[in-house]
Order: structure tokens, then C-alpha cells, then sequence
């Protein structure tokens, strides 16, 4: 069997008893957040542009997940339960940003571009990273829903 050696650490209670808690400084810093927002506006997904700015996509999906949730409770209540998450929901608001004026940019180029081919491969990058919002719906066209847009049924 085999020893398990525990290792004792020293206290953190300072001599007046109060619990001293040691935080490591926070990674979301206005350089990070300008770095992953500038590589979503060229196109990149969250986690490939926070891969490329030193940030682990986990970290970055917390931090929007976190902003994201702060924001909605700002919305609701009035008051965030965590306002240690401000920070999160700033970086939250810019990537969402830097987002929509991706596809944004995209849109506008596919309509100037109508007569040429490229508008084709700018709808379809459009679909593939957010089909939610602009995938073809064939379920409403199979039934004859009045809800689908005219654009829908056109294509």
C-alpha cells in the first residue's frame, strides 16, 4: 500500500484571525480584449481568436458566458449578483460587437457584390458559423408557414 505524504501549508489567517485570500491577477486585460476583438471582426470564431491571442477558449467562453449573465441580470433586476463580472460583461459586449459588424461587413460586401461570385462564399461563411440566424429553414417551407421570409422562400 502505497503512503500518501500530506504536505502541511502554512496558514493563511493572519495574527488578527482574518482569513487572508491570495487572488492571481486577471488575464482579461484591454490588450486581450482588443486582440480577440480584432480577430473576430477579420472572421475568426471565439476560440480560434482567443487561441491566437494566448487565452485558452475556455477562459474566453467563461468570460462571455459571465459577461452575458451579468448583463441579463442587470436587465432584470436592476442589480448583478456578482459585480465582480463587470469586467466580463464589457469584454462580452465588444466581442458580440466586433461580431455583428463582422457579418455586417460581410452582408454589405455580398450586396455589392451581387453580380460577381464572391457573394456566394460570404452567405455561406455567414451560415456555417452561425446557422442558428441564417441557415435556410426547410422545415417552415415544407409546411407552408406564412413565418419564413420572403428572402427563404426565394432561395
Amino acid at each position: 500500500m502505497k503512503r500518501v505524504k500530506t504536505i502541511r501549508r502554512e496558514s493563511s489567517r493572519r495574527e488578527d484571525g482574518v482569513l487572508k485570500i491570495q487572488t492571481k491577477p486577471s488575464r482579461l486585460t484591454l490588450e486581450v480584449v482588443e486582440t480577440i476583438c480584432a480577430y473576430v471582426y477579420m472572421g475568426a470564431p471565439y476560440n480560434i481568436a482567443a487561441e491566437a491571442a494566448g487565452i485558452p477558449a475556455g477562459t474566453e467562453a467563461g468570460w462571455r458566458q459571465k459577461g452575458m449573465m451579468y448583463i441579463e441580470e442587470i436587465e432584470e433586476t436592476g442589480a448583478p449578483t456578482n459585480p465582480k463580472h463587470a469586467e466580463c460583461a464589457a469584454y462580452a459586449k465588444a466581442a458580440v460587437t466586433a461580431r455583428a459588424n463582422w457579418q455586417m461587413r460581410l452582408l454589405r460586401r455580398s450586396f455589392q457584390d451581387s453580380f460577381r461570385s464572391t457573394w456566394i462564399r460570404d452567405l455561406a461563411l455567414l451560415e456555417r458559423r452561425d446557422s442558428i440566424n441564417w441557415q435556410l429553414r426547410e422545415d417552415k417551407l415544407e409546411r407552408g408557414d406564412q413565418e419564413g421570409s420572403p428572402d427563404e422562400e426565394f432561395l
